[in-house]
Parts: C-alpha cells; structure tokens; sequence
C-alpha cells in the first residue's frame, strides 16, 4: 500500500518508502492481542537513541521490524535475558522469549538526522532531529505502548495517539500502518488544542528563534483550525500531529511545501519560511487546505482527484466562512483556480490523470495535470455541494459530518466508489454517484455555467460581480456565509 500523502506541491513530495512495521511473521506464543511496551530514552550527548522493547508474555518468536536501510543506524542490539538474538536484513529476531524479557537496541538518531535521506531524517537549523519512526522504532505487529523518557531541556513531538495529557505515553495500533510520519527531538514547542468533544491538534513549533515568534506561529494555526471547525463544528480526528518547520527559502509562498499523512497517526507538516510574516501566512491557503484534508479518508491515487479537490475547494469555502478572507475574494479565488485546470490536460479524463499524471503530462499540450486533478476535483465538490442544496435541502458538511461520525477511518485506503456511495447513502441521494461519473470521465474541463447563473456568479478581470438575486444570496450564503466556531476550543 502506498504511503498517505497529501501535498501542496507534489512535485515536492518526498519519495517516502513504505516500510512494513506489521506483518505476518510475528509468531505469538498465546493472544494475537499482545502489547510491547516500548521503553526510549535519549543520551543527547552521544546523539543516540535507546530503546528497549519489552514483552508482556511468552513469544515463541518475536520479530522487531524497521523501515528499509535503518540498519545502517542500528548501533548494537541485546536481550535482557541473554537468549538467542539475530538482525537478518531490517529485522531483529528473537526466539523463545519470556515474558518481561526485553531486548535493547541503540540508534544514531543524530547522524539519522543528518542524512536529510527524505525518508530517513532531517536536522533543523538549530539542531533538532526530526526522524522517521521507521528508522528507530523497530516494532513488532503487535499493539503497544511507548513510553518516553527526555532528558533536561529536550522536548518531542510523535506522530501517535498520546495516553496521557504529558505526552510521554504513546499507544501503538497493532497490525503496522506506521507510513511516513515524523518524530522531532529537541526544542519544539507542542502546544494542544482542545475541543469539547475530545478531539484535539497536538500543534509543534520546531526551533523557533523566540517566544514571540512561537506564540505567533500558534496564534496563526489556532485561527485556522478555528476556520476548520466552520465546517461541522468539531475535528474529524481524535488527535492529530502539526509539525510547523521554519526554513530558509526564496520561494515567494510563505508555506512553500506542506503534506499531510496517515498511518502512525493524521499528521500535517507546515515548512514555513523562515521571513514570513504572520500577515503573509494569514494570507495563505497551504494551512487549512491540509487541514481539509481531515474531512475525507485516504482514497489512493485512484482518488486524488477527490481528496485534492475537497480540500482546494475548503481552502477557499472555510476561509470565508471563518471571515479570514471576504466572500468576493473566496469566489474570485475559485474561479482562478477554475482557470488553472481549464488550461491544463485537454483530452485526459481526471479518472486518467489521477492514475498516472506523468503519462497525462506527455499527452498534454500544455499546463500541469495536477492543475486538472485540484481543480476539477473542486468544481465536482462545488457542483454536489449545490446540487444537495437544491435537491436535499443539505450542504456537503452535513455529509461529511455524518460520514465522520460512522465511518471515517484514520488510516487504512478506502475505495473511491465505496466513499462515493456512502455519501450518497448518508444524503439519501445520488448526487455523488451521477456527479463523480460525469466529472471523472469528461476529457475537459467542466462546463460550470449553470452553476454560476445559481449563485450569481460572475468574474470578469478576475473580479468577482455577485448578483442581488434573493436565491443566489442564499445559496451563496449557505455555502459561505459566515459561520461561528465553537468557542470553547481552547488551548493547553
């Protein structure tokens, strides 16, 4: 299965291997549901990681799996009780292991750190290790739990659910799923995010210059996951990770990459430029479009065009609804990006794109695919955002809302069509069916006259124009009128 990704560039996208943390092969001696309890501690000073992974039973045989090449960061490896132990390749294996026996291992996390091997770890500029948990969490396919222990003046961020309200103990799903994630060791500045329903945003400034400049990084995200809850009220997660990463860059977005992931848990990593402004990062979409990205499961490549598009048409709907940008601006930034996939990738259809878009790239006379896929996956979303409205009554975050509640996982791929009927089962309609297969199979970019003649829509000079029609108002209004977030989202 390839890895969860969802990215603001993705000719930015960091080819992460998938590494099988969860396989057959872990051969329990009595219940499949067994719990390791990882044990890490850090010498800072020596740039090392130590863990010892400790059974809570009798394993005939136990096999400790890593991500391809993290034995090249494997130090040494024992077992507490001197019984047979051998690395074959990305795997530790013991045989007849008691229960409370623990086999230890140590990790140059900081050379890790240093490989900037994309899909192996990354130094900051101050020195901070953002590691994959590939690299040095060699686990078994049973469920766990980790336990961390940071010396003075080192802080961390992980990727997994967190079981108490420190952060120092971790739960571990069984059966692997640990895709590409981050763990950052070192000055990060974690800061959660609580709603009233027990979701909750594990937001980490990472190596930020000074107080002020954290407090404002935060203050910024707190506003967009203010703008997020416009659409339903709550987060569709339990918990999520937000790395936010200061680096130099001349790029002139203040957010010149950002990616969301699934596996080890829902994370979003923001690289911020180092010189934005929080003016500038205000401004910008990167943020709430992954956070959008919440609202959907992970649909493969088969589904890009469903999940890119959701979260493009949301980085404009829920920006206005928020009050972050006028409704004026919000249209008239929809239609330019309407603009983007009417010029790229004539005579491909977005099923055909989504599937392979360097093969739709060479058949294309100009433009970017990926243009097509945001942008025609958005006009779909608009379209059966006003469709339900017409027919139903409802809007698209009803929906989702009701998909959340009974059926969105955390990881794991779900089927495009399975998504599809399910919101059209949940709307009690078949808006999505007849859309998707209209819009998934056009080999051009969507007519969406009659949907503007709906809302009143019209741009010219880039300039939105929109009419004083009572039912445009309304619907314009029911797709981004201003909304309230709830006020007791707070932070701690």
């Amino acid at each position: 299965m390839a890895a969860q990704l969802h990215s603001r560039n993705p000719r930015c996208l960091w080819r992460a291997r998938q590494f099988l943390v969860g396989v057959a092969g872990v051969l329990l001696a009595v219940s499949v549901h067994a719990a390791i309890d990882y044990r890490v501690s850090i010498d800072k000073a020596a740039g090392e990681l130590h863990v010892a992974a400790c059974a809570d039973r009798d394993y005939t045989q136990l096999q400790l799996r890593a991500q391809e090449g993290a034995s090249n960061y494997l130090l040494g490896f024992t077992r507490s009780d001197d019984g047979a132990l051998q690395r074959s390749g990305d795997r530790l294996i013991a045989r007849t292991l008691p229960a409370g026996a623990c086999i230890h291992y140590r990790v140059a996390a900081e050379r890790a750190s240093r490989s900037n091997g994309r899909d192996e770890g990354i130094q900051t500029a101050s020195g901070s290790w953002m590691i994959s948990p590939g690299v040095w969490l060699w686990r078994a396919d049973a469920a766990g739990t980790l336990t961390l222990d940071l010396p003075a003046g080192m802080q961390a961020s992980l990727p997994w659910l967190p079981r108490d309200t420190a952060r120092k103990v971790y739960a571990l799903a069984a059966g692997g799923g640990d895709w590409p994630s981050w763990a950052v060791f070192g000055d990060v500045d974690e800061r959660v995010f609580d709603g009233d329903d027990g979701t909750e945003l594990r937001i980490a400034v990472v190596d930020a210059p000074t107080r002020q400049r954290s407090d404002d990084l935060h203050g910024w995200l707190r506003e967009v996951a203010q703008a997020s809850l416009t659409a339903y009220g709550r987060f569709p997660v339990r918990s999520a990770q937000v790395l936010v990463i200061e680096i130099s860059s001349r790029s002139n977005s203040p957010v010149p990459w950002g990616q969301t992931t699934r596996g080890a848990g829902v994370a979003v990593q923001l690289f911020v430029r180092r010189d934005a402004s929080i003016r500038e990062l205000r401004a910008d979409w990167t943020a709430i479009h992954e956070f959008s990205h919440f609202f959907h499961p992970y649909l493969g490549n088969k589904g890009r065009w469903l999940s890119e598009g959701l979260a493009s048409y949301y980085q404009n709907v829920l920006r206005a609804r928020a009050g972050i940008v006028s409704e004026a601006y919000a249209w008239e930034h929809l239609d330019a990006g309407f603009g983007r996939g009417r010029n790229s990738a004539a005579g491909v259809t977005l099923a055909e794109i989504s599937k392979n878009p360097r093969k739709s790239r060479s058949r294309q006379n100009k433009g970017s695919p990926i243009m097509r896929i945001y942008w025609g996956g958005a006009a779909f979303w608009l379209e059966a955002d006003i469709a339900l409205h017409r027919e139903r009554g409802i809007g698209l975050e009803q929906v989702l809302a009701a998909y959340s509640q009974c059926c969105l996982p955390e990881a794991g791929r779900v089927d495009p069509d399975a998504f599809i009927a399910r919101l059209d089962a949940l709307s009690e309609s078949s808006v999505f069916s007849r859309l998707a297969l209209e819009h998934s199979t056009l080999r051009h970019f969507p007519n969406l006259n009659s949907s503007y003649q709906r809302l009143g829509l019209k741009v010219t000079s880039d300039r939105a124009e929109l009419s004083r029609d009572p039912d445009a108002i309304a619907l314009r209004n029911k797709i981004m009128g201003a909304r309230i977030a709830p006020t007791q989202f707070g932070a701690r």
